[in-house]
Formats: C-alpha cells, sequence, structure tokens
C-alpha cells in the first residue's frame, strides 16, 4: 500500500483475497498497526537470522538505523529473545529511550560512516540487521565473527556496498537481503503469527505516537529530514 497501489493512509481498501493475511486473534488492530510494514520487515530480517541459526549465546548483534521504524521493532525483538544489542544510531540524544527498550550498548554512527577502514576488522558482532546501508554496511560486513550473519533492508545510508571478499571466505559471513513487499504470503502470516506468540511485544503500544490524518504531511517531513522517532501510527475518529 502506498508503493504500486493507493490507500497507504486509508482508513478502508479493497484488494485483491490473494493479498490477504488474517490477523492473528491474539494481536489486536492497534497492534498491528504499531508494527505495519516496517514491524513486519523486521520479522522477516529476523525470522532470517534465525533459521541461519543465530543464538542468544553466539554473541553481540547490532541493529543500525535503530531509531527509525524498522530498526526500533528490531531492537525490541532482539531483546525479547534474549540477543545482546548494539543499537547504532545518529540520534544519541536517544540513548535513554534506546536502552530502555533493551539496548545493551548504544553506538554513534559516525563511528562507523566513513571510507572502509580495513577488508577485515576485529570481529565484535554475531549478526545483526541493517536498514541504513552505504558505509555504516560496509564498515559492519568486516567486523563480524565467524559464521555471522547480516539481514539488510534499507539504502538511507547510500546506495552501494565497498567490501571485499574476505569476511566471506575467512569467516563464512552471510549476508540476506529482506523484500518485505514481495515476501511469500506463507511468510508473511508465519511473522505475524509470531508476532502474535513467541514474540510478542507487551509494551509496542507504549512506543508510538498516534496522531491524526491531518497530522501526517507535518510527520512525513520529520521523516525527510531525518528528524523522526520510532513508529507513528494514524488514527482515525
Amino acid at each position: 500500500m502506498g508503493m504500486n497501489t493507493f490507500g497507504g493512509f486509508g482508513e478502508y481498501i479493497r484488494v485483491p483475497q490473494e493479498w490477504i493475511v488474517k490477523k492473528p486473534d491474539n494481536l489486536s488492530l492497534s497492534e498491528s498497526m504499531a508494527f505495519g510494514t516496517a514491524g513486519l520487515t523486521a520479522g522477516l530480517c529476523l525470522r532470517k537470522l534465525l533459521l541461519h541459526g543465530l543464538k542468544p549465546d553466539d554473541g553481540e548483534v547490532f541493529v543500525s538505523g535503530v531509531t527509525g521504524g524498522v530498526g526500533i521493532i528490531s531492537l525490541m525483538l532482539f531483546s525479547k529473545l534474549g540477543f545482546d544489542v548494539t543499537a547504532i544510531t545518529g540520534k544519541m540524544d536517544q540513548e535513554k529511550l534506546l536502552k530502555n527498550l533493551g539496548a545493551k550498548t548504544v553506538l554513534d554512527r559516525n563511528d562507523l560512516d566513513s571510507d572502509l577502514i580495513s577488508p577485515l576488522q576485529k570481529p565484535i558482532y554475531a549478526g545483526g540487521i541493517d536498514a541504513v546501508g552505504g558505509k555504516i554496511l560496509s564498515n559492519l560486513i568486516c567486523s563480524t565473527s565467524q559464521r555471522a550473519a547480516i539481514a539488510c533492508c534499507g539504502m538511507v545510508g547510500g546506495l552501494s556496498l565497498d567490501t571485499s571478499i574476505f569476511p566471506f571466505i575467512l569467516r563464512g559471513l552471510s549476508l540476506f537481503g529482506i523484500d518485505s513487499a514481495e515476501s511469500l504470503l506463507e511468510t508473511k502470516e508465519e511473522v505475524w503469527n509470531n508476532f502474535a506468540t513467541s514474540w510478542k511485544l507487551e509494551n509496542i503500544d507504549e512506543n508510538i505516537k498516534d496522531i491524526s490524518l491531518n497530522e501526517l504531511p507535518s510527520e512525513i517531513d520529520k521523516i525527510l529530514d531525518g528528524k523522526q522517532i520510532g513508529r507513528v501510527r494514524i488514527v482515525y475518529d
């Protein structure tokens, strides 16, 4: 919705039956819209990493772009499942919020947003979810440990990727691309059912901003200016 089909901000929309996933019974309408498309993307990233075999005991994981819609849900999901998370952000004034949501460490993105330091750097992360791309992802790829995995779903930091083959052939790194829109319907259904059961975030409604449709333009401006924090949900009277 909103990509190639009108209705992304509509209260009602008519779509083909094959586009639809039934809402799980243990998930309210307001909770489902607190997750939204960004939450689905975060869930698809997490699913891919767990299928790869990533476990909390494997070591520290990261989330980049962590104050954005995908990032903040990714942080909460990782924390829910017991992972030690490094939150990477350009909004260091939000450190308290991110630690309250489960981040063990908060890292300034400027520490990573530079030309590739080295094709193979100190191994730190067992995996992570990257919603930024560009130079930040390039450096994170080189800072992974043996058999690590990264799920990539964003490009706000740039379209290009400067890396080498070393992390892939010397550490066995796996880099997964996530496309939420064209994911299989049964995969989306699996993620939504997880949101209602083992991945259920009891405090998700506490970490979302409700607005009216009239307030939407100013919120979009915040996104374009890089000033938006977390999720925004439109509430119709």
